[in-house]
């Protein structure tokens, strides 16, 4: 459908738009382990536990290379999965080039991925890579020490592109157990079923992959155990409680794991891109130059919830009323006060509903948008 230009480009837009942040190099990082030319070992995690779990990146990164000999490398980029799943075999192909590129770059290490999907795709369409998923190499290195975490009874989800990887499914379930865990087979790792966003789904139909999510979660009254980034934030935003497996593995502050929200579209950007920085600084000892902010913006979490299911970043509403604030266009509901401007950006028209008083930052009360152009009439 998209080569004979058939597919409506909005199904996938969102998505791709996401892809293209993953890979930006305000995103990307590619380095050796401090004090190594080479790196016998790639840890990458993929581009979802970069922005849903930041700290247990690093501290993946920390234990892997305390561990394992011969240097261990760190990769945050995109498998191109997301292109993969939007029938863009352009995009796909740029990103595997560029993923093979460095990869040889690097010294052809083994690669250490965190993300069920990117093993697949690693396996799937880089058949020279050697690849390994991280849960199988922590049962080979051993687990860090760690004090144990109150848990109850929990049901196990595997994320469905590890549905036949019967390798990864013991370690995993391996782990939970060295870990104190009391797990419970949902239906089986082989049945496992989607949580929603695979192929796209949240972003092509949004009511599709909600009730593929509402139905997964009915399944057990258990909270869940989850070893994919975006699984777990997927139920969590649907309101189930579900901890990651890391958050065993490397126990952080939470005393609830379970109970951690989604971060949301906008906050995962914001925690990759604060990683990217700390990690230059505190590891390869590097000066980050800060960029330019666009203005703040004050916005409620129920707001935040509708520009999600919108799929509307605060990036997106702080450029609408830096540009209205900047040229004066929009206009005033005099029942409310509040102004309301719009702004164009890519293929999307924002529209921002919000209320600004001198020296205090822009309350936003309402977002939306839409792909048509509007023209004045002559």
């Amino acid at each position: 459908m998209v080569r004979r230009g058939k597919m409506p480009p909005s199904h996938h837009d969102f998505a791709l738009r996401e892809f293209a942040f993953y890979r930006s190099p305000e995103a990307t990082l590619s380095r050796h382990q401090p004090g190594h030319s080479s790196s016998a070992v790639l840890f990458f995690p993929g581009c979802q536990l970069a922005g849903s779990d930041p700290g247990r990146v690093e501290a993946i990164w920390r234990h892997l290379a305390e561990r394992i000999s011969g240097g261990v490398g760190l990769l945050l980029d995109c498998c191109g999965a997301p292109a993969h799943w939007a029938g863009r075999v352009d995009l796909h192909d740029e990103a595997r080039a560029a993923f093979d590129a460095e990869w040889r770059r690097l010294g052809r290490p083994t690669v250490v991925t965190a993300c069920a999907t990117c093993l697949k795709m690693l396996r799937d369409f880089h058949p020279e890579v050697t690849a390994q998923s991280l849960w199988v190499r922590l049962t080979e290195t051993g687990l860090p020490e760690a004090a144990p975490i109150a848990s109850g009874p929990l049901a196990i989800h595997d994320p469905c592109t590890a549905r036949h990887d019967g390798e990864t499914q013991r370690a995993v379930r391996a782990i939970a157990a060295a870990r104190g865990l009391e797990v419970h087979e949902i239906d089986g790792a082989d049945l496992t079923t989607c949580c929603g966003y695979g192929g796209l789904t949240v972003y092509a139909d949004r009511a599709v992959a909600d009730r593929i999510a509402e139905k997964r979660i009915a399944q057990r009254p258990e909270d869940y155990l989850a070893w994919c980034a975006m699984c777990r934030d997927t139920f969590a935003r649907h309101g189930k409680r579900t901890a990651h497996l890391l958050d065993f593995v490397f126990p952080g502050a939470a005393e609830d794991p379970a109970a951690r929200p989604d971060p949301g579209l906008s906050r995962r950007r914001d925690a990759r891109l604060a990683l990217k920085a700390r990690l230059l600084r505190e590891i390869w000892g590097e000066e980050v130059s800060e960029t330019d902010e666009i203005p703040t913006v004050v916005i409620a979490e129920e707001v935040r919830r509708d520009m999600e299911r919108k799929l509307i970043l605060v990036e997106d509403v702080e450029r609408v009323v830096a540009h209205a604030e900047a040229t004066g266009q929009k206009l005033k509901d005099r029942a409310t006060g509040r102004f309301v401007a719009s702004f164009r950006h890519g293929s999307q028209t924002f529209w921002v509903e919000y209320a600004a008083d001198p020296g205090a930052a822009p309350v936003v009360h309402r977002a939306w948008a839409h792909r048509m152009n509007v023209e004045a009439a002559p």
